[in-house]
């Protein structure tokens, strides 16, 4: 399912199956990002699980915060700062395509509880959602979770109404905890190991 080069997030290692490989994003991928970005505006849907790149300056200044999340020490769950994270672009082998992209917390905050709902936030291209990426790419979040993280307990969230991303976190075993009533209700599910 996997391939470690060395258990830290200061080096590149990948994750993969006979279909998809997690990569680190490289600025060899920009116009492809770019492309990516572009097609979920397009589609009118919320991007989720960049690490900022939709927010970002510029494609360059978005690898640099990449960097820093991954670089960044754990200051507490009270802590308003960001945690560690990385991010990974989703690669369909075939064509070298990205298919999605996934953001992975190793620690949690309040803040990023109640705005992303846990460990791993994601998502797929439009012209390739309804194809069984999203729970490809989630069960390869997992293994990192798992084998990489060493967590217990994995946690991700999705808007009430997005009934694609609710089947794709049940189909990984993962189970509804709370709903969250805010503006848009979202669902936290969870997986313990």
């Amino acid at each position: 399912m996997h391939s470690i080069v060395k258990e830290n997030y200061d080096v590149v290692y990948s994750y993969m199956n006979d279909e998809l490989t997690f990569e680190i994003p490289t600025i060899e991928r920009k116009n492809d990002a770019i492309e990516f970005i572009r097609e979920m505006v397009a589609a009118c849907q919320k991007i989720h699980g960049t690490g900022g790149l939709d927010g970002a300056e510029s494609y360059e200044s978005w690898l640099k915060l990449l960097d820093k999340h991954r670089k960044m020490r754990y200051k507490g769950y009270e802590s308003q700062e960001r945690v560690p994270s990385i991010t990974f672009f989703c690669v369909r082998k075939a064509d070298n395509r990205i298919v999605g992209i996934v953001n992975i917390r190793k620690e949690l905050s309040r803040k990023i509880d109640d705005m992303y709902a846990g460990n791993i936030g994601y998502s797929i291209r439009p012209s390739e959602q309804h194809k069984g990426y999203g729970k490809q790419l989630m069960k390869l979040a997992i293994d990192d979770c798992i084998n990489v993280l060493k967590l217990k307990t994995i946690r991700a969230g999705c808007y009430e109404y997005n009934i694609a991303s609710k089947k794709v976190l049940e189909s990984v075993g993962m189970k509804p905890i709370a709903i969250n009533s805010g503006i848009i209700k979202s669902i936290y599910y969870e997986l313990k190991l």
